[in-house]
C-alpha cells in the first residue's frame, strides 16, 4: 500500500515520540535506495528504516537487522561521517505531503554545533532520500536527478534543495466543515 500524507503524519508523530533527542550510533545502507539508522534513545536502541524504493517508499521503526554491502555506498559513508554521534532534534512532515524531514544536530570538523537535514520524499517513482547541509544545499542523495530526467527540479550535490511543487493540501488537524466545503467548491464539487 502506498504511503499517503495522512498516514505519514501519524508515522511522523510516532517517530517524533520515540526518536527526538536520540543519538545516531550507526548508519547502514543495505540497498541503493534504503537507509537504516540505529538510534539510541530512552535506554533503547531503535532501528529507523528509510526507503525510497519506487514500489514501497516508507519510513518506520523495525526490528529486522539488515547487513549492508562489504563496500558501503558513497551516501552511507557521507552520512556516517556527518551524522554518527549526532542527535535527532526534530522530525517533521512537510505541508501534509509525503515529505519527512529529520533534523540532526552534530559537531562539525571544528567542534562547532551544526545542523543538517535528511529529507525523505516518499513519492512513488520519484521517491528520494536527500541529505541537506545547514546552508540549504544538497550534500548528496540516494538518487541524483539531472535536468534531462526532470523538467521540474534537479537534485544534485551543491544545488540548493527545493521542495517538490506543493499540492495545497489542508493539514488534517485544520480541517473544518467550512474549509472542506470551500476546498470542494474550488475543485468543482457541489
Amino acid at each position: 500500500m502506498p504511503l499517503d500524507g495522512l498516514t505519514l503524519g501519524f508515522v511522523a508523530g510516532e517517530l517524533r515520540a520515540k526518536l527526538v533527542g536520540g543519538r545516531i550510533d550507526r548508519v547502514t545502507q543495505p540497498e541503493r535506495d534504503e537507509l537504516i539508522l540505529t538510534i539510541r534513545n530512552g535506554g533503547e536502541n531503535h532501528l529507523l528504516l528509510l526507503s525510497a524504493s519506487a514500489d514501497c517508499a516508507r519510513a518506520h521503526l523495525t526490528a529486522q537487522k539488515k547487513t549492508g554491502p562489504l563496500e558501503p555506498p558513497s551516501l552511507c559513508m557521507l552520512l556516517r561521517k556527518h551524522v554518527t554521534g549526532g542527535r535527532i532534534s526534530a522530525i517533521e512532515q512537510i505541508d501534509c505531503d509525503r515529505i519527512l524531514e529529520i533534523e540532526i544536530e552534530h559537531l562539525d570538523e571544528l567542534g562547532d554545533r551544526a545542523a543538517k537535514r535528511l529529507v525523505c520524499e516518499f513519492m512513488g517513482k520519484h521517491s528520494n532520500l536527500i541529505f541537506v547541509g545547514g546552508d540549504g544545499r544538497i550534500i548528496d542523495s540516494a538518487r541524483r536527478v539531472t535536468d534531462t530526467m526532470s523538467s521540474v527540479r534537479e537534485v544534485l550535490p551543491g544545488l540548493r534543495y527545493e521542495r517538490p511543487p506543493a499540492h495545497g493540501k489542508i493539514p488534517f488537524a485544520d480541517v473544518t466543515a467550512e474549509r472542506r466545503a470551500a476546498a470542494m467548491r474550488g475543485q468543482g464539487g457541489p
